[in-house]
């Protein structure tokens, strides 16, 4: 008499497979790496996510990494207020506010391509730390943090998770190109940017976010998009 068969077992899928994307690869991957523009994204070393719109890649790379810090600091603070530790508890409105924005973001439609990279893509998927290049005006997009160059791949270490810049492009070489004159719409400011420069500029002119509103803009509350 023969056995049933069995069915195989499959390791848990990566959290972020379960929910959006490409919003879940920015809040939940352990590893991301970003190309010059940022519309070029590697999440853990192995999954291509491709935002064609610089504009629109920066900005939800800008909010993912807003997300991730206050997410990470009301944790810390609920890990603490149940060691006992008096008024470290999360506030209220604090946590209401992380809720909205996290729905906001995962709501957020973007245009995007995801592919899996072959094992030759992942041998040559960095530049190395000899082609690390200057990268003006970042911490006003970056919130201020402290980049220090990688070792490894290259590029910009950021946070514990995000390294900027690191990625091989063709188009790198050629950023100056694809700069265009463009009006701040804070401090009228008029001068050519590359999209990189303008999203940084932006960030850093623009009064932070009052309570409801989006950090993705007016477009934040819209549905999800697949390209």
């Amino acid at each position: 008499q023969t056995s049933p068969s069995r069915p195989l077992l499959c390791p848990p899928a990566p959290p972020y497979l379960t929910v959006a994307l490409p919003q879940a690869l920015l809040l939940f991957s352990r590893a991301l790496d970003t190309s010059a523009d940022c519309t070029r994204l590697v999440a853990d070393s192995w999954l291509e996510l491709c935002v064609p719109d610089s504009e629109a890649a920066l900005r939800l790379l800008s909010a993912a990494l807003q997300l991730r810090a206050a997410w990470e600091g009301l944790l810390n603070r609920q890990l603490e207020g149940r060691r006992g530790e008096p008024g470290r508890g999360p506030d209220s409105r604090e946590v209401a506010t992380l809720r909205q924005g996290l729905l906001e973001f995962l709501q957020h439609e973007v245009q995007y391509s995801l592919r899996r990279l072959t094992a030759l893509e992942k041998q040559n998927l960095y530049v190395g730390p000899q082609t690390v290049a200057a990268a003006p005006g970042l911490p006003g997009l970056f919130q201020g943090a402290e980049m220090t160059p990688d070792e490894e791949k290259g590029g910009y270490r950021v946070t514990e998770f995000l390294t900027y810049n690191c990625l091989t492009s063709d188009t790198d070489l050629y950023s100056d190109c694809l700069r265009s004159f463009w009006t701040c719409p804070h401090c009228a400011l008029y001068m050519p940017f590359t999209p990189l420069e303008r999203m940084a500029h932006e960030s850093s002119c623009r009064p932070q976010p009052q309570e409801g509103e989006s950090l993705l803009g007016p477009r934040g509350r819209t549905g999800l998009g697949h390209g």
